[in-house]
């Protein structure tokens, strides 16, 4: 009697584990921060796994996209030039691409995206993630309130930041197939960043909010939208104050306080935190050593030396220029914003387009203000996304799905 055999969809196997990390790594924070998920899998074995599977993920993969693996190799240029020739840069290199988190963030995670061969399947259950990883963030703040209890920079900025990519994916059903469950958890969520997170989260979700509005709403909602609009800001302008204390003191009624409505009632809204003199020091630092650069990491070097130790750049702009020199750095930002048209304007798939520009534009903007882009994880994610359906022919790509059949 033959035995059966059992068949294994090594695609559809390699998409299931690309969610599941996602998902861990999304809400990595909370799940050993409040959870003591340590005690049952320390962090570097829980690493070490997810490094395995990714690997496993890479190389069962049988088309890559060449365009990826050059981009990394350019990198891996830029990390060779800083060993060599900037070696007290060396300890930032270890940190930022070799440690076992950083290897599986940068390096791993985005190059296994491109096992993916059509987008709305995985998009859908992303989606769905999101949604939970989105209220799981929520219903965390609300029991232990590590982002409202102390006014540490850590606390409140990793609340915003962790709520923009669940907020953006939501954002885009609101404008595209808007239900009342998905406005309501738009709502939740941006009330949460209003409250809760920080000036450079919510800042990022009001651009988004104008580039989903300007693709999806037709011209008569347009028109009544923008006049709304118009006449809301008026208002708020004329009764900021009034609104905004209010609603200071309607919170403190519940013993709860907002960083951001303070600020905006006291007229601090604006304060840099400091960046303007980070960014001045950082722009000296990149004509003392015209037109070169000072490696990767410099920045912090830099920074460290002249303002506090474990300073960065706070604008990926001034940090690339900074480390490659002003012609190359300008090369690479130039680079970055095309990559960011690309996916504004020529995506001609509406799943690719919910997968990429949720991810790609909130990073970008997000690197203006905050974050190093060596370690921000989410821009190298979408680094993988964008390549996944731009770095493939255009011929390829067919209903959504991408043939990735070689050429003959």
């Amino acid at each position: 009697m033959q035995g059966s055999r059992i068949s294994i969809n090594i695609t559809e196997l390699n998409t299931y584990i690309l969610l599941s990390i996602y998902f861990v790594l999304s809400l990595e924070h909370e799940l050993y921060e409040f959870f003591d998920f340590g005690e049952i899998v320390p962090s570097n074995v829980l690493t070490m796994i997810e490094c395995v599977l990714l690997s496993f993920v890479i190389l069962t993969t049988k088309e890559r996209v060449k365009k990826h693996y050059i981009m990394y190799l350019i990198l891996f240029f830029g990390i060779l030039t800083t060993y060599l020739f900037h070696p007290e840069c060396n300890e930032l290199l270890k940190e930022f691409f070799f440690q076992g988190s950083s290897l599986k963030k940068i390096f791993l995670l985005p190059l296994a995206v491109q096992c993916l061969k059509e987008a709305k399947k995985f998009v859908d259950i992303l989606y769905v993630l999101c949604v939970i990883e989105g209220y799981a963030h929520v219903a965390c703040n609300a029991i232990w309130g590590y982002s409202f209890n102390e006014w540490g920079v850590f606390n409140y900025m990793v609340y915003g930041m962790a709520l923009i990519t669940p907020t953006c994916i939501v954002m885009h059903r609101v404008f595209s197939k808007p239900s009342k469950f998905s406005v309501l958890t738009f709502l939740i969520f941006e009330l949460n960043i209003i409250v809760y997170g920080h000036r450079g989260a919510l800042l990022v979700t009001m651009i988004m909010i104008i580039v989903f509005f300007l693709k999806y709403a037709n011209i008569e909602k347009k028109l009544f939208i923008s006049v709304t609009g118009v006449v809301a800001l008026i208002m708020l302008i004329m009764f900021k104050e009034q609104i905004v204390s209010f609603v200071i003191s309607l919170m403190r009624s519940f013993g709860l306080e907002s960083r951001t409505l303070e600020k905006l009632v006291t007229g601090d809204i604006t304060n840099d935190s400091e960046r303007n003199i980070i960014w001045s020091l950082a722009i000296s630092g990149i004509f003392d050593n015209v037109p070169f650069g000072k490696g990767i990491g410099a920045d912090r070097l830099w920074l460290g030396s002249r303002f506090r130790q474990a300073t960065y750049a706070h604008n990926f702009i001034l940090e690339l220029c900074l480390d490659y020199g002003i012609v190359i750095g300008l090369i690479v930002v130039g680079w970055i914003f095309k990559l960011v048209y690309d996916c504004l304007v020529n995506i001609q798939d509406e799943d690719w387009y919910r997968l990429i520009v949720p991810f790609l534009v909130p990073s970008v903007l997000t690197l203006l203000t905050s974050a190093s882009i060596y370690q921000y994880w989410l821009f190298w994610l979408a680094m993988g996304f964008y390549y996944c359906y731009f770095g493939r022919t255009i011929s390829g790509r067919t209903n959504g799905k991408i043939k990735i059949g070689r050429k003959r």
